[in-house]
């Protein structure tokens, strides 16, 4: 009678090392860890305005909606409803949050690639 060699059953004690390429990734995923700050323009390059909106930057955005001086003064005094309904018609998104959840997906992305 053979006996049948269950996967569970069977372990091999193995060395793994990471490759420079591995480490350097590892510090990007530390350096990016927690929350963060990231300025508008960056958070919201010229690359993502133009894939996800027809302006060629973020400032010319906010320069066309007619909520500049609220933005560069305080954007908490931004009205929510009102700033939604401009994203979701001059932009992919249906809403702010939508955008800046998906600026924050590929901001981080880009950080970690080496």
């Amino acid at each position: 009678m053979t006996r049948k060699i269950d996967n569970a059953d069977v372990e091999i004690s193995a060395e793994f090392k990471l490759s420079p390429e591995g480490k350097q990734f590892l510090e990007r995923l530390e350096k990016i860890d927690g929350t963060h700050k990231v300025p508008a323009i960056e958070l919201f390059s010229p690359d993502f305005m133009k894939t996800h909106s027809s302006f060629p930057d973020f400032e010319a955005m906010v320069k066309a909606s007619g909520f500049e001086e609220q933005i560069l003064d305080d954007f908490s005094k931004v009205l929510v409803g009102e700033w939604d309904d401009y994203i979701s018609k001059n932009t992919k998104f249906s809403d702010w949050e939508e955008m800046k959840n998906t600026a924050a997906e590929e901001w981080t992305i880009k950080e970690l690639t080496l």
